[in-house]
Formats: structure tokens, C-alpha cells, sequence
């Protein structure tokens, strides 16, 4: 099922750690992603509320996606934009390549974005939005993937393609993947570019640019 131009509220949790964990991925460094052992903090203040930033890793490349994988407390996902996904261990302070995906980079494509199945302790699935080039023409591509579940550092595997459109610019492509509270999975593609939104995607009931979408991944 689709639905298009559809607004969307999605319930947002953790957000005092996610804030922290940012903090460490604005460092644009060249080396290989680690763990921080300075724990260096700046404590800016807004509004009389003080709030504390710790630099806890350091060293990803263009980070886009920061997700905690359900069922497994302290084991966190990093997704960098040319292709590459990073499981990071609080307890254990490590960082391991989870997987890869050949992708376009330029401006405005690459690996996008992920979302965890609500059931993915059990079910190890997950979607996965990147870039892709077809026959010279570019794509938005949303695949599903499946993890061990009992054995988590293994690498997941692509499953197959769940939806796919022609993206007529490399910017403006969207990359958000979310499950609502309803079990679906909602998804972002962008407008398509260029600027100003020239082909009117936004205004258009009848394309997934510029819309909402949101997809029954279990009746697919």
C-alpha cells in the first residue's frame, strides 16, 4: 500500500544521547573511526539550561545516520554517505565495519538512510535508501536487508529492491527512512532537484518526488 502527500508525526526517544553522540561525529577527520579517550565537553548554555556535549568518537567520514539497533542496548549504527555502515560498542568502546554499498556520491547521493523492521530483534530485517545509477540515469532505491540476529557482527545481506524512482537531479534526494507507529515504513525521497523544485514534484498528487510515502512491508 502507498500513500502519498501524507503528513506524518513520528515519536522521537533518547534524544539527550543522541545530541551527545553527535557532537562526536561533527569532527571531520580522515582516520579510521575510534572511540575518544579525552573526553573533552563544552557545556554551552540556552536559556538557563545547561547542557553537556562529550566528544565520543571521532573520525567518520560524512556521517548521515545515527540509529541504536532495537534489542541490543549499547550497539549503535552509523551510516557515512559513500556507502559504508558502522556498528559501535559503548561498552567495549570499538567500532567494526557492518557493511558496504557501492553508491554515487556526487553532491547530494550516496547512503542515505536505514530503519530497523519494529521486529528486528527477532527478525534481523531492515531498509536501507541509497543512490544508484541505472543506464546513466539516476535512482533513488529503497532494499531490504537481513542481519543474523545471533550473530550480529556478521555482515547483513541484501534481500532484495522494494521501490525504486528516477531521480532527474543528484540533489534534493531525500534519504530519510522511518517506521510510524503503525507499522508501516515511511519514506523520503526528496523533490529531484535542481532548485525551486522546477518540475512541480511538490504540488503533484501523482509522484513520489516531493511526497510522503509509506509502504506495508509485510503485506509486500
Amino acid at each position: 500500500m502507498f500513500t502519498v502527500k501524507c503528513p506524518v508525526s513520528v515519536r522521537q526517544t533518547s534524544w539527550p544521547w543522541v545530541a551527545v553522540f553527535l557532537f562526536g561525529l561533527t569532527t571531520a577527520a580522515t582516520a579510521v573511526p575510534k572511540w575518544d579517550t579525552s573526553s573533552q565537553s563544552i557545556s554551552p548554555t540556552e536559556g538557563g539550561h545547561l547542557l553537556s556535549l562529550v566528544s565520543l568518537i571521532s573520525g567518520f567520514e560524512r556521517p548521515v545516520d545515527i540509529q541504536r539497533l532495537p534489542g541490543h542496548p549499547g550497539t549503535v549504527l552509523v551510516l557515512e554517505k559513500a556507502g559504508t555502515a558502522y556498528l559501535t560498542d559503548e561498552g567495549k568502546a570499538t567500532v567494526n565495519r557492518w557493511f558496504s554499498i557501492r553508491v554515487p556520491t556526487r553532491s547530494e547521493q550516496g547512503l542515505l538512510g536505514l530503519a530497523f523492521h519494529p521486529r528486528f530483534k527477532t527478525n534481523g530485517r531492515f531498509f536501507v535508501h541509497h543512490s544508484a545509477n541505472r543506464k546513466r540515469v539516476h535512482h533513488g532505491r529503497i532494499t531490504e536487508w537481513k542481519a543474523d540476529v545471533h550473530s550480529l557482527m556478521r555482515a547483513p545481506k541484501a534481500v532484495r529492491i522494494i521501490l525504486e524512482v528516477e531521480q532527474p537531479y543528484i540533489n534534493h534526494n531525500g534519504g530519510q527512512l522511518a517506521f510510524g507507529p503503525d507499522g508501516m515504513l515511511y519514506i523520503g525521497f526528496g523533490d529531484g532537484g535542481a532548485a525551486n523544485d522546477p518540475h512541480g514534484h511538490g504540488q503533484n498528487g501523482a509522484t513520489w518526488l516531493g511526497s510522503m510515502l509509506r509502504i506495508d512491508v509485510d503485506g509486500a
